[in-house]
């Protein structure tokens, strides 16, 4: 069903777009009476049509039902490994006997090939995650992968001889090493929201259309667009773990089209700009942004407020730290887009947030005028003839991370009394687990431990991939 949603939601889509290209065509180019084609931005749409089309009837015509993508990724795997070993761990809340421990135990080593295979797909999850990463956080989370490996194949081998405690503890220590692992993929994941959101695919198009035109040599090609390809990657992943940490299907398939749309729109737009068909690289630029911009509005949709405000305390105290030593101009600059970032989501979350309520909305107006002025000062700083003393830029950046605490503080405290107004309605049980579905990867579940969901899929469309294959046009 949902290969469906997407293949029909992208034909149409496509059918906007082609009666925009078909407008744009009938306008003459400034400085001609007579009106040119768009063939790269007409094939471009009227290729993912057909795209779609076949996919369609493929799917109708199969008796197999292809395999969902929200059913293999992170998180459905990370759960589904903890199911299976938690009845076992130090913290069950089941007690039982040694004699019934010792059965189920049995049991569960008998299966141990069954953990270790979800373990693995698990970790072959994270590790396509890890390509995107800076280095720092790729070695760091590969070394929690590794632990969490070294674990599983310590719990399958150290099976005799040991008494309750002692398996108990076994087990124990290999779900702490998944929860590691866990808090520790949402960390880099936040921080890799910060480095590819705003308005960066703009920056990086805009530079390529400057340099390409008048490269003829295809490793210089490969080198001016690896940014924008590393971008691309980085922007994939984001969208695949918000799929998977959608709590609204329409959310999810909404994410799904627009990660089609881009991978589609990859193999179009480099060429249109190489090629300098200015009117078509256009046109599939906009189309680009716009893709671009819905996805990362959606993605906001999902993060958790509270925690994305604190990764970005914990950037701000690291960069303070390391200023106090030497300053550093592009850092700063960097930050200042961050701080951007973050106040983008909370006017998009303002609804949600409460941004209305007195105590949030004082310290929200007061972190936005100092996202101004930190960008302002950084920008004239930049300046070819400024003379601005990095004192000053220093300690704007101290204020603003002072509101910025102040912003979390409340949101955090409304954040709390909210969850706690329905135990006094006495709801359900049922409905209470409804606020551990709010988020991406920042709030902190209700399972054992200290957890954070994250979450992450295959490809954007899966075994429903509605794009050519990446390289088709270029």
């Amino acid at each position: 069903l949902e290969t469906c949603f997407l293949c029909i939601s992208q034909i149409v889509m496509c059918i906007r777009w082609l009666e925009k290209t078909i407008v744009v065509e009938m306008e003459p180019p400034t400085g001609s009476s007579r009106s040119q084609g768009l063939p790269q931005a007409r094939q471009c749409f009227l290729d993912r049509i057909i795209w779609c089309l076949e996919r369609l009837k493929a799917v109708l015509e199969t008796d197999d039902a292809p395999e969902s993508v929200t059913d293999s990724n992170f998180v459905s795997y990370l759960d589904l490994a903890l199911s299976l070993i938690a009845p076992l761990t130090v913290a069950s809340d089941e007690g039982c006997g040694e004699d019934e421990y010792a059965t189920r135990y049995n049991e569960v080593i008998v299966e141990s090939g069954r953990i270790r295979s979800v373990v693995e797909a698990l970790i072959s999850q994270t590790f396509s995650f890890c390509n995107v990463l800076p280095e720092e956080d790729r070695n760091r989370v590969t070394g929690f992968c590794q632990k969490v490996l070294k674990e599983c194949v310590a719990l399958e081998r150290d099976s005799e001889g040991k008494d309750t405690s002692d398996k108990k503890l076994r087990v124990s220590v290999l779900e702490s090493a998944i929860y590691h692992l866990e808090t520790h993929v949402n960390e880099c994941l936040l921080r890799l929201v910060y480095d590819t959101f705003g308005d960066t695919d703009r920056t990086l198009l805009a530079q390529l259309r400057t340099h390409i035109a008048g490269v003829s040599c295809e490793e210089q090609i490969d080198e001016l667009t690896k940014p924008f390809d590393s971008f691309v990657e980085r922007l994939m992943q984001i969208g695949l773990f918000a799929i998977s940490y959608a709590d609204s299907l329409k959310i999810a398939s909404s994410i799904r089209s627009c990660l089609a749309s881009l991978e589609a729109l990859d193999s179009y737009l480099i060429p249109s700009l190489y090629l300098g068909a200015d009117r078509n690289s256009i046109l599939l630029e906009r189309h680009w942004l716009e893709e671009s911009a819905n996805l990362c509005r959606l993605v906001h949709k999902i993060i958790d407020t509270n925690a994305f405000a604190l990764s970005l305390l914990e950037m701000l105290d690291s960069a303070l730290d390391a200023w106090q030593q030497s300053f550093n101009l592009p850092q700063a600059l960097e930050l200042s887009r961050k701080a951007d970032v973050f106040l983008q989501h909370l006017e998009l979350n303002a609804s949600d947030i409460k941004l209305h309520v007195e105590r949030i909305s004082l310290h929200f107006a007061d972190y936005r005028t100092m996202v101004l002025e930190c960008r302002a000062i950084v920008q004239r700083a930049e300046g070819p003839d400024a003379s601005i003393d990095a004192s000053r830029i220093i300690k704007r950046f101290r204020v603003l991370q002072g509101k910025l605490r102040k912003v979390q503080s409340a949101i955090s405290t409304q954040t709390k009394e909210t969850r706690m107004a329905p135990a006094e309605e006495d709801i359900p049980q049922d409905h209470t687990h409804t606020f551990t579905n709010l988020s991406l990867v920042m709030t902190h579940r209700l399972r054992g431990y200290v957890g954070k969901c994250t979450g992450q899929t295959k490809n954007c469309a899966g075994n429903s991939r509605l794009a050519p294959p990446r390289g088709h046009g270029r």
